[in-house]
């Protein structure tokens, strides 16, 4: 059915996802989500948007779990002896520059405080600001650094 509309916005935070309602706003892929759908309101060109062929899924079903794959950014946290592992790591500017992942397993969360975030074997120093079950909100002086990697 997505063939049908114009622009197809693709979301991994399903509408049971944390990420939705946790916080005072959306976070993650439900606040990329969200940005988007309210940027095509209002009218602008919107990178995250994609348009679909009636005949997309069944012809790219077998390659769509590795598309899906390839763009997700993962990494891990350190933190004491834990080690926490993240995927859809996603470096955010609103209302101040912070770094958010999901939790891969659920058996292991981190604590607000000091942390290392681990991207493609690069060590980045900084705090835990916030987490829940399954996501977490990293601050590092090196925000920039990170943000390039996960671009």
């Amino acid at each position: 059915m997505a063939h049908h509309f114009q622009h197809v916005i693709v979301n991994h935070d399903g509408e049971d996802s944390e990420n939705w309602n946790a916080f005072y706003f959306p976070l993650g892929d439900a606040r990329r989500t969200l940005n988007a759908f309210v940027a095509l309101l209002q009218g602008f060109d919107v990178q995250e948007v994609e348009q679909w062929e009636k005949d997309f899924i069944s012809c790219t079903q077998d390659r769509l779990t590795l598309r899906t794959l390839n763009r997700m950014k993962t990494g891990y946290l350190i933190q004491d002896v834990r080690r926490i592992e993240l995927k859809n790591l996603i470096a955010k500017r609103e209302g101040g520059s912070f770094i958010t992942g999901d939790v891969t397993n659920q058996h292991v969360s981190p604590s607000v405080g000091d942390a290392s975030l681990v991207i493609e074997g690069e060590e980045f120093a900084g705090d835990v600001v916030r987490y829940t079950e399954s996501q977490v909100i990293f601050e590092s002086d090196r925000f920039e650094e990170i943000a390039k990697k996960l671009s």
